[in-house]
């Protein structure tokens, strides 16, 4: 055995099924006349997504890499069926009503925990997560309405004069979200100074911001697989009886706002690519809701 290959085999185990070679993305293991080979650059080749230990029946593989045993178990008999799967799905929707009481940090290490399984592009798992509660969260609404009310008072009224310094003074998708969400900006930040309804976080006490590190080798899918973590997150928060919404807006103000930034803490190196407000609801949906029937294009 090579121990210091990212896939050993145990050649007194091994049966030579070639079940792991068939099932490897990448030919790290292959069949050569009729015996199991691995290839002399698997360190580079092998991704190590584990498919060749997950089907191996007789326990002849180790990942290395993989050192929390405990993690592999069977996989459990699959007992839910497709229409339970899509009712439940229906029924998340985005949460803009919270409870005021936190949520455990015991709950908040299990949606992460969930988010850790979602698929990842060549198998990179590029998200990484920072978890906002606490007065933080308050602290960050407040600096990220400060900055906005200063920032639409200095946008001139008159629309061709707004759009022009706009456009000069940020990056044309900034510009464009600006200008687009003028009017209910202007709104939002009028309603919230005298009180009204958090329209930032929707009274949310828990935040979730989901990065990568920017020089990664997988950062090219990494928006892909913050979105996909996310939607594990909101999954696994449903079956929890917690609500998620999606703040696209705390996005970009982390990338346009200093002082926001500073306060949301990320690793060095890391980009903001998705984020979540986490609470329990304080209110529920009593039905399944319609969607656009989907744009099909079947190709044979």
């Amino acid at each position: 055995m090579n121990e210091t290959s990212p896939v050993v085999i145990d050649q007194d185990k091994c049966i030579e099924c070639f079940e792991c070679s068939r099932t490897c993305p990448s030919s790290t293991l292959y069949e050569k006349n009729n015996t199991l080979m691995v290839a002399s650059d698997a360190d580079v080749r092998c991704i190590r997504c584990a498919h060749c230990l997950g089907v191996c029946p007789e326990d002849a593989i180790n990942i290395p890499s993989y050192t929390d045993d405990s993690d592999i178990i069977p996989i459990p008999e699959h007992t839910i069926d497709p229409e339970t799967i899509l009712n439940f799905m229906r029924a998340r929707r985005s949460t803009r009503l919270f409870k005021p009481e936190p949520v455990e940090k015991k709950d908040l290490d299990v949606l992460i925990d969930a988010a850790r399984y979602a698929p990842s592009a060549h198998n990179d798992q590029t998200s990484e997560f920072t978890v906002i509660t606490g007065e933080m969260v308050q602290e960050i609404k407040k600096t990220m309405l400060d900055e906005a009310s200063l920032l639409v008072k200095a946008i001139p009224e008159d629309p061709a004069t707004a759009a022009e310094m706009v456009k000069k003074f940020l990056p044309k998708t900034s510009s464009d979200v600006i200008l687009s969400m003028l009017g209910s900006m202007k709104d939002l930040i009028r309603d919230m100074e005298k009180g009204g309804r958090d329209r930032i976080f929707w009274d949310a006490p828990a935040l979730i911001v989901i990065s990568a590190k920017k020089k990664s080798a997988g950062f090219s899918a990494a928006l892909e697989n913050a979105c996909l973590s996310a939607a594990y997150i909101m999954l696994m928060a449903e079956s929890m009886d917690l609500g998620t919404c999606s703040l696209g807006i705390l996005i970009w103000t982390i990338a346009t706002t200093r002082k926001v930034r500073k306060l949301i803490e990320l690793p060095k190196g890391n980009r903001a690519l998705y984020a979540l407000a986490v609470g329990k609801k304080a209110t529920n949906f009593k039905k399944l809701l319609p969607r656009n029937k989907p744009k099909i294009n079947y190709v044979e």
